[in-house]
């Protein structure tokens, strides 16, 4: 089941040009507004996220709820068929919050991140566009916000 969002191959391409090139990562990764604003609405990439801990936490519960693992096995199995390395990601990040406990922020090594799940309790603007990169290139795993209403 892979939803209704369809792959763009403009909007990946704008996507991967911003941080990648021949000799790898780009150390200071750029995208031309028009480019940003056909990747965005394309689904690729995203405005930057400011949320705190209890936000984020909030919004992977609602998303752990109204996900069954019957769609994230389908998205996982569909990925190995058609290459969608991105739909190969639902796997990995179900599995990472699926027990993940409701818990407050806990001060760990870090003053910035939680002992418990590493996620930042700050003001922080977080560019998930990384992310984004990571997921369609490689198909890693990742964090489900914002992204994950195109993972399956």
């Amino acid at each position: 089941m892979l939803g209704t969002w369809t792959p763009d191959r403009r909007g990946q391409r704008i996507l991967f040009e911003t941080y990648w090139s021949s000799q790898g990562w780009k150390s200071n990764p750029f995208t031309p507004d028009d480019d940003f604003v056909y990747a965005k609405q394309a689904g690729y990439m995203f405005e930057p996220v400011e949320r705190s801990h209890a936000e984020t936490l909030s919004q992977i519960g609602a998303l752990r709820r109204r996900l069954t693992l019957t769609e994230v096995a389908t998205a996982f199995a569909d990925s190995l068929a058609n290459q969608r390395l991105d739909l190969r990601s639902a796997l990995g990040s179900y599995g990472a919050v699926l027990r993940l406990p409701d818990h407050k922020f806990k001060f760990g090594q870090t003053a910035k991140a939680c002992a418990i799940c590493r996620l930042w309790d700050s003001s922080n603007v977080n560019d998930v566009n990384t992310l984004s990169f990571e997921r369609f290139k490689w198909g890693a795993y990742v964090t489900p916000i914002p992204s994950m209403r195109y993972m399956i």
